[in-house]
């Protein structure tokens, strides 16, 4: 039915018709929001960032009318802090607003800056070297942090950093190196976890310390970062399987294209010999068995693709 689709957020998702236009349906597929906006992102914190003709941005509420006053050259999500970076293409109107449109942290002073995550944000000065403000925009973490390149966001009190040589590790909230940068790749932390490759290709998971947990293998082609306790892994038989957060393979090696693992405790997978995809639970169990392709789970329903080309959703209703 519709040219593209999000999934849910916050009980909208965001839909484009036939004319390129976007605007948001609710759980019962009627659409609230008129398709009038050129893009938009989904709803955080009851806001949602949207584009207009002539390429400025601005906020909506759940109604579709403006959150508040304003428009701006660039401008990103509200994030769980209540702010969302805004810039207008003359440096006047330079930082990160709050929910009412109000300026709250001017970052004029900085040659550059990241979104927040756990109450900081990076921010570069004019040496190139990286620091954190807080939410008020006090420096609580000097501009002393020199790597190649920005350093990540926090999750689990780690933020992922890159040293000139191209390798990987993380620092605190301090801004002090706690996990050495030592790993040819490394992914952000999720349920107390990150993923990390080592110089053989090698795949295995470190702790907020950086203890290696679970091994670096051979018996994994390719594995994902943890979501809800759980991440897919490839087997030598081109399988999936899911591994839990011990290491230990908790669902076998049994289907194909698990998309995005599991969110709302349910996972979307394919079986090639029965051509179909398959909803599963955190056991392992077939709970739904669909005739389309979809991929992620979102606050109980799926995203599928039609053959006509269109986008649509589906209610995750269990067949047990």
């Amino acid at each position: 039915y519709w040219e593209y689709a999000h999934d849910f957020s916050e009980g909208l998702a965001a839909v484009k018709d036939k004319n390129d236009k976007w605007g948001f349906i609710d759980t019962s597929g009627e659409l609230v929001i008129p398709c009038r906006w050129e893009s938009v992102e989904d709803f955080h914190q009851g806001v949602a960032r949207v584009m207009f003709d002539d390429r400025q941005c601005g906020y909506i509420d759940r109604r579709g009318m403006a959150a508040f006053p304003g428009r701006w050259g660039c401008c990103g999500s509200f994030n769980s802090e209540g702010l969302a970076y805004v810039y207008d293409g003359d440096y006047d109107y330079d930082g990160f607003i709050d929910k009412s449109g109000n300026l709250v942290i001017p970052t004029t002073q900085w040659e550059d800056e990241r979104s927040f995550s756990e109450g900081l944000a990076a921010v570069c000065d004019k040496n190139g070297k990286w620091g954190y403000i807080d939410t008020k925009g006090s420096l609580v973490v000097p501009c002393e942090i020199d790597m190649e390149r920005a350093p990540g966001r926090f999750h689990c009190s780690r933020a992922l950093v890159e040293n000139m040589y191209g390798q990987k590790g993380f620092i605190d909230k301090t801004g002090n190196v706690v996990i050495p940068c030592e790993w040819d790749d490394a992914e952000d932390f999720n349920d107390g976890l990150a993923k990390v490759q080592n110089d053989d290709g090698l795949c295995g998971f470190i702790n907020t310390s950086g203890r290696l947990v679970i091994p670096c293998q051979w018996e994994w082609d390719d594995v994902s970062e943890f979501s809800e306790g759980l991440a897919w892994v490839i087997g030598d038989n081109d399988k999936y399987g899911f591994i839990d957060t011990e290491g230990r393979l908790v669902i076998p090696y049994s289907f194909y294209d698990p998309e995005e693992g599991f969110h709302d405790g349910l996972a979307a997978v394919h079986d090639e010999e029965e051509d179909v995809t398959w909803v599963i639970d955190k056991k392992g169990n077939k709970v739904m068995k669909g005739k389309w392709d979809f991929d992620r789970i979102s606050e109980g329903f799926a995203k599928i693709y039609g053959d006509n080309g269109k986008y649509g959703f589906i209610k995750i209703i269990s067949e047990n």
